[in-house]
């Protein structure tokens, strides 16, 4: 079985996610960064990820609400904030 390395982050602030994708280019994980947390869920239809990692504070949607709502669709991922 195949094991699943997807991982979103999800942060309004740009610097904060192209400081991610540096840290982790050579990783074998599947990375994918959000700067809305809307994007998300338009690109978990296509990819179940293994791990949400949200910021706090964003504007259109605060991180507690986005890992609940990431919770409801993919009960097995792990959430942090």
């Amino acid at each position: 079985m195949k094991m699943n390395k997807t991982v979103f982050f999800v942060d309004d602030e740009k610097n904060v996610l192209n400081s991610i994708k540096r840290l982790f280019r050579n990783s074998d994980l599947d990375i994918f960064v959000f700067q809305d947390p809307f994007d998300v869920f338009k690109a978990s239809s296509e990819n179940n990820p293994a791990v949400v990692v949200s910021d706090y504070r964003m504007p259109e949607m605060s991180g507690v609400e986005l890992l609940e709502k990431i919770s409801a669709l993919f009960p097995s991922s792990i959430r942090i904030i």
